[in-house]
């Protein structure tokens, strides 16, 4: 793969990684342990501009996510993407399931985020890209949520293993916005920080959100995602 090919790549990871996987409500990349009911779904679009290397990535993705019972909620996404001239598309299969939750209306939960990945450049074959679990753990306080993952990721192109980790701090919101902060990263790479924002439309039904992050790395390589929920 050339570098800009593999820009491509890490672009399509971002949206299944950073803003896909059944995963934390966007725009933050560290999951929540909050389960989907039943037969309550979510639909979750985004669109994102990865700069690295001297070249810069943009990709759009399409997420539609739904409770199944069991406390347990399971997802599909797809994303394409395209860097200088090269084009890749991706596919994630993801879920998130409920282990624990603690007494109480703002009581702290625990759950197991899982999820397998698919990529193609151009013409390509489908590749998997990768495999990943992730413990996720959050913790209400009076006028936001903290969240805390620690997790393993499997790259079977590379044939590597990572030790990942995440943490957040979600503000309740003044009115319809509210604020969002976290760091997150594996021990192989240096970690991300990374800020959103998030704009209630509709109360419990649409929401549209936006971020910015940097990698603490020589370079700086940056990320903005644009997205939105909608819940039905």
């Amino acid at each position: 793969m050339n570098r800009f090919s593999s820009l491509a790549a890490a672009a399509l990871l971002a949206s299944a990684f950073m803003g896909g996987q059944a995963h934390a409500g966007r725009p933050l990349a560290t999951e929540d342990a909050g389960i989907l009911d039943a037969g309550s779904c979510e639909l979750e679009g985004a669109t994102a501009r990865l700069s690295a290397f001297g070249a810069a990535a943009r990709e759009s993705s399409l997420q539609i996510g739904c409770g199944v019972g069991i406390s347990t909620q399971l997802a599909l996404a797809a994303a394409t993407g395209r860097a200088e001239g090269v084009s890749a598309r991706g596919l994630a299969l993801s879920g998130k399931t409920g282990l624990w939750q603690g007494e109480g209306e703002a009581a702290a939960e625990l759950a197991l985020a899982y999820g397998v990945d698919w990529g193609k450049e151009s013409d390509d074959e489908w590749h998997h890209l990768g495999t990943g679990l992730n413990l996720a753990y959050s913790l209400p306080l009076d006028d936001a949520t903290v969240h805390a993952n620690l997790g393993y990721a499997h790259d079977p192109q590379g044939g590597e293993n990572a030790v990942t980790w995440g943490f957040a701090y979600e503000h309740n919101g003044w009115g319809a916005w509210a604020p969002m902060a976290e760091l997150f990263g594996d021990d192989r790479e240096a970690p991300w920080w990374n800020v959103g924002l998030r704009f209630t439309a509709l109360p419990d039904r649409l929401s549209i959100d936006a971020s910015y992050g940097r990698q603490i790395v020589s370079g700086r390589p940056s990320l903005w995602t644009l997205g939105f929920n909608f819940a039905f």
